[in-house]
């Protein structure tokens, strides 16, 4: 008797994973501030509908996805706003093989993106859950990158005089040279 509960749970659990969909999720640890941050969700396996939600911390702003794999109209995208946290839905239909979502976002402040997959297959439905924490570095004066939040005037060794400084000041210049240059020729033309 043990045996056929036994036999029949190995045989639902090879089932399971016959129609498991495989989550793996691609993210960067640490980006500067300001900057885009690309996130990879990658499914692989088979299922009828998948559904993907991913929950933004605050400082978080979602700017643009594409989708590898499937054509793009059996892509539905939303935006919801879950338990007080702005949420990115995505619904896939028609998996079969390996799809890649890129999700790219700017953030100004540190955080974790977490990641809901809900796939069903057939009367199958499974859920998987990925998170990553994602640290906004620094601006480092010194580095010779002039960085978000660096500027010529806290941070002259990686910012310097910026090229629109330049321009103002022969802008200037021109301009002087013009009116000084009018003012003498005027004076001229009525000296003799």
């Amino acid at each position: 008797m043990k045996t056929k509960y036994i036999v029949l749970a190995l045989v639902l659990l090879l089932l399971g994973n016959a129609f498991a969909l495989t989550v793996e999720l691609n993210a960067p640890s640490e980006v500067a501030p300001g900057k885009q941050i690309s996130t990879q969700i990658i499914l692989s396996g088979k299922a009828d509908i998948a559904d993907i939600g991913v929950i933004l911390p605050s400082g978080f702003k979602f700017d643009s996805w594409k989708v590898y794999g499937v054509e793009k109209n059996k892509v539905n995208v939303s935006n919801e706003i879950v338990y007080g946290k702005k949420m990115v839905h995505f619904q896939i239909k028609g998996i079969n093989g390996k799809i890649t979502l890129e999700t790219n976002f700017v953030a100004n402040s540190s955080g974790k993106l977490d990641f809901v997959v809900t796939y069903k297959e057939g009367n199958f439905t499974s859920m998987a859950y990925k998170s990553t924490y994602i640290k906004i570095k620094e601006s480092v004066c010194g580095n010779g990158i002039c960085e978000p939040g660096e500027n010529m005037f806290n941070c002259p060794v990686d910012c310097g005089p910026q090229k629109a400084n330049y321009i103002l000041i022969i802008a200037i210049a021109i301009i002087a040279i013009a009116g000084v240059s009018y003012w003498m020729i005027r004076r001229w033309k009525r000296v003799y």
